[in-house]
């Protein structure tokens, strides 16, 4: 959803978004063996737990023309975003979390469940241009604030020349970021069985750190 408009000569465009993704875990057809032997009866069904995404996208631009005495006018382009983003592990049932769980996959545990969040704050500025007739110029830059990983400067370069309407040559120099996704970061589960236990440890969890892991890193 957004609004766009014109004021003072500046074209201006105002949105936002809200996403959200929720995937929940079932094992069917199956059983938990150590709750049937000690107990004799046992769910065939089992819950094992859910995850949720959610993210929120604020932004606004701003683009406005300037006779420069260029083949074509001047584009300047500035704008901010806005992001917040979540992600939560639910756990299962009682009958997927007794010893094993349900034999083709166990639930997720208390321990694995979690809440997770983070925020991003953006600004960038884009000039563009044609200097003479069949040269494009595109310079852009972007600083962007993560609350979990800090602050990071991008820039951007393009041009392209157009020998004709069949051919052209374009080139593009720039820096590049990317943050973990929280899922990347959050995830963690635990898989017990008869004689063995593997759990595995969501890379930026205090657990991890204790166990002399780094968190992972843009």
């Amino acid at each position: 959803n957004g609004l766009r408009g014109e004021l003072g000569g500046w074209n201006w465009d105002l949105g936002a978004s809200y996403s959200e993704d929720k995937s929940k875990v079932y094992t069917t057809h199956s059983v938990n063996a150590s709750m049937y032997q000690k107990t004799g009866v046992s769910p065939t069904d089992f819950y094992d737990g859910a995850f949720t995404f959610t993210q929120f996208v604020a932004t606004l631009d701003l683009r406005k023309e300037f006779e420069v005495g260029f083949a074509e006018p001047l584009t300047f382009a500035l704008g901010g975003e806005y992001r917040k983003e979540t992600y939560a592990i639910e756990s299962g049932d009682a009958g997927s979390l007794y010893i094993e769980g349900g034999q083709s996959f166990p639930g997720y545990s208390p321990t694995d469940a979690g809440r997770y969040k983070r925020n991003a704050k953006a600004v960038y500025v884009d000039f563009a241009t044609k200097p003479v007739d069949g040269w494009t110029v595109d310079l852009a830059g972007r600083f962007e604030r993560y609350s979990d990983f800090g602050n990071t400067t991008i820039g951007k370069f393009t041009t392209r020349y157009d020998f004709s309407p069949a051919i052209a040559v374009r080139g593009t120099v720039s820096t590049g970021f990317r943050a973990p996704s929280l899922p990347e970061a959050g995830y963690s589960a635990t898989n017990v069985g008869p004689t063995s236990a593997v759990l595995q440890l969501a890379p930026n969890s205090a657990a991890a750190a204790g166990a002399g892991f780094s968190a992972l890193k843009p």
